[in-house]
């Protein structure tokens, strides 16, 4: 299975569509001789996950979002890749953080953003092959924002149970962000905070028994 995804992403030039992932997941389906499936995603790939609810309503038995991007809408990402000023910026960011980790800065002491999230983001930019690689990242799927009333709409429909997982102490993605989806969504969801930041997959043993509690 993992062969087939890493030969599917190589095939890809500069971004993945819906369509990309409807057929990897007809293809996984296929090789595994499979009819229903359960997803899961963690940070940035949840928003893969939320989309297989859009393109899946009907075979999907279980959501697993591990804090999940893209619970609600990201101007700083719209800003970044979808807009002449925001790519250009960002490209140029990729080369040279200096800028941007002083914006960053700023917008800390003025308590515009929490401490904790400017020290992961000066984190993350300190090195040039993670930045380039967040910035192939986000391009890569700058179509791939799912649409969350229409996945509530599916979820319901379907009867998809659904599990959130935030890390307590996250600051990136703060458990508040799934508040509203469990307000929507009728039965079978369920949010799980774990004494955690934002890499709450480091507690696999935590997570492990959620998950499986939610499966069996």
């Amino acid at each position: 299975m993992a062969k087939l995804f890493w030969q599917t992403v190589f095939q890809l030039k500069d971004f993945f569509t819906m369509d990309n992932l409807e057929e990897l997941i007809r293809a996984i389906l296929k090789n595994e001789n499979k009819e229903q499936f359960s997803v899961m995603g963690y940070s940035f790939g949840g928003r893969l996950a939320m989309n297989c609810i859009l393109l899946f309503p009907d075979k999907v038995d279980s959501l697993i979002l591990i804090a999940s991007d893209a619970l609600r809408w990201n101007p700083g990402y719209y800003f970044a890749t979808k807009s002449l000023i925001g790519k250009t910026i960002f490209r140029l960011m990729t080369n040279n953080p200096d800028f941007v980790v002083s914006i960053l800065g700023f917008l800390s002491a003025i308590s515009l953003i929490h401490p904790k999230a400017f020290e992961f983001y000066k984190n993350q930019l300190s090195f040039q092959p993670v930045r380039q690689k967040i910035y192939d990242v986000w391009m890569a799927h700058r179509n791939m924002v799912p649409d969350i009333s229409l996945m509530q709409k599916n979820i319901n429909k379907f009867h998809i149970q659904v599990l959130l997982i935030f890390g307590a102490y996250d600051r990136i993605i703060p458990a508040r962000t799934g508040k509203k989806l469990i307000r929507n969504l009728k039965e079978n969801a369920r949010e799980v905070i774990i004494d955690a930041g934002h890499r709450v997959i480091e507690k696999s043993q935590a997570i492990s028994e959620e998950i499986w509690n939610h499966l069996k």
